[in-house]
């Protein structure tokens, strides 16, 4: 197996590391790690932790409180603080700072490759199917996530979904775009009890439990 790591920092500074055994990653992370610039105190001294073993890839969130993003070609994962996952796939990680988005590649080779990278999830959360009806909005709400550069950062709104989605022959309304967001959210809350309040939260939901991926925007939208 092999890992190499590459990031270009927002100050232009090129850096390439091979994980041998583990590779920190962070504001601070010691004479061996990798350190992320230009100085941040939004990002953590020890944001990533990067381990191989057991012939995969380990990638752990070790930040204070910060999310990170995880990247592959099914999607995007999020890890919250103390998470980790699994992976023999190359992926890109994206570590939030106060002004910069850092982001790191990785490069996996050597291994069999996974469809999406592997983690824990509630078997509870299987047993939740998105109605049919309700698919295509529940795409464009998280679209953004997964092609900020084209969608913006910010969730899609109403009348965004309700014209994209008009153009590529769905007939929806803003009305019925945000009706649809309501009752994904009273499904969830109802068969699992879990409770997502806002948008952000429905869409983080849908992405990290594999109920809406990379390829299904990409399909709809025709890319």
């Amino acid at each position: 197996m092999r890992c190499v790591v590459r990031y270009r920092s927002p100050d232009h500074e090129d850096h390439e590391h091979t994980v041998k055994k583990s590779l920190l990653i962070g504001r601070s992370p010691g004479e061996k790690g990798l350190r992320l610039t230009p100085e941040d105190p939004a990002v953590s001294s020890v944001a990533l932790e990067l381990t191989t073993e057991s012939g995969s890839l380990r990638v752990k969130n070790r930040s204070s409180y910060a999310q990170i993003d995880v990247h592959h070609d099914q999607g995007v994962r999020f890890l919250f603080p103390g998470e980790a996952l699994e992976t023999k796939s190359s992926i890109r990680v994206i570590i939030p700072g106060s002004v910069y988005k850092h982001e790191i590649h990785v490069d996996v080779s050597g291994l069999k490759a996974e469809a999406a990278p592997t983690g824990t999830r509630p078997l509870i959360d299987l047993q939740f199917v998105i109605a049919e009806e309700r698919l295509p909005t529940a795409i464009m709400l998280c679209a953004a996530r997964f092609f900020p550069d084209r969608f913006g950062h910010a969730l899609m709104s109403a009348n965004d979904i309700a014209r994209t989605l008009t153009e590529r022959g769905y007939e929806v309304t803003p009305k019925a775009v945000n009706n649809k967001i309501q009752r994904t959210k009273e499904d969830i809350a109802e068969r699992l009890e879990i409770y997502l309040d806002r948008r952000e939260d429905l869409a983080d939901w849908l992405i990290r439990n594999g109920h809406v991926s990379r390829a299904q925007v990409e399909d709809l939208m025709g890319w």
